[in-house]
C-alpha cells in the first residue's frame, strides 16, 4: 500500500525505539505480554501522540470493542486479520482515499 512500517517485539520496544509517538498510525494486538494494547495507547495519549491506533484482537469478548472505544482506539479489527479490513482501517485512519 505504500506506507512505511517499522515493527517491534513488544509495546515497550517501540516506545523506547522513539518513534511511536511520532507514528501517523499505529497497528498494536490488545493481549500481549508485558504492555497490553490498552495500556500503549494509555502511554502514547500520555507522550501527547496525536497518531491514530489499530487495535486487533483474537478474542471474541464483546466488551472489547466498546473498551477500544473508550480508550480511543480508531477501530478494532477481529482475527483471523482479513487484508481488506486491514486496508480499509488505514485508509480511514491515515485520510488516504480507497478508492
Amino acid at each position: 500500500m505504500g506506507y512505511r512500517c517499522v515493527g517491534y517485539a513488544s509495546a515497550e520496544a517501540g516506545l523506547t525505539s522513539g518513534h511511536a509517538q511520532a507514528a501517523d498510525c499505529i497497528v498494536t494486538d490488545i493481549h500481549m505480554p508485558g504492555l497490553d494494547g490498552f495500556d500503549l495507547k494509555q502511554k502514547l495519549d500520555a507522550r501527547g501522540s496525536s497518531g491514530r491506533v489499530i487495535m486487533m484482537t483474537g478474542r471474541s469478548d464483546s466488551r472489547l470493542e466498546l473498551r477500544a472505544q473508550e480508550a480511543g482506539a480508531f477501530c478494532l479489527l477481529r482475527k483471523p486479520l482479513h487484508a481488506g479490513a486491514l486496508a480499509a482501517c488505514l485508509s480511514r485512519a491515515l485520510g488516504k482515499s480507497t478508492g
